[in-house]
């Protein structure tokens, strides 16, 4: 099997693509609200695993804050998953986040309607 020829692309400290190894990641699958010792050793197991970059969903601009809350306090790279408001990326962009990742299918849709609401 031959794999396609990609530019890397630097997220925090990880180098994806680029003939670098294949990374190891994840997406986290419990609501993110309180960041305590529980999550930050749940995420230290993750790492121990192998696993090298966390992906979060971010629904609201609390979850936003709780993830930048988090990137200060572990080492390894998370990635904010944004969909339907451009704000909460936009929040996203005021901490130490690796990456934020957004949904253009519907990140569109909702500046539309924000964008009515305001006319």
């Amino acid at each position: 099997m031959s794999s396609r020829l990609s530019l890397p692309v630097q997220v925090g400290n990880l180098t994806i693509g680029g003939g670098n190894p294949i990374a190891v990641q994840t997406m986290w699958k419990e609501p993110l609200t309180a960041i305590d010792s529980t999550l930050i050793n749940k995420i230290s197991y993750l790492s121990d695993m192998g696993c090298e970059l966390l992906r979060f969903a971010v629904p609201d601009l609390e979850s936003a804050q709780a993830l930048g809350e988090l990137a200060g306090r572990v080492k390894m790279v998370l990635v904010a998953d944004i969909h339907f408001d451009y704000r909460i990326a936009l929040r996203c962009m005021d901490f130490p986040i690796a990456k934020i990742r957004i949904n253009p299918g519907n990140i569109g849709a909702a500046w539309k309607e924000i964008g009515r609401a305001h006319v």
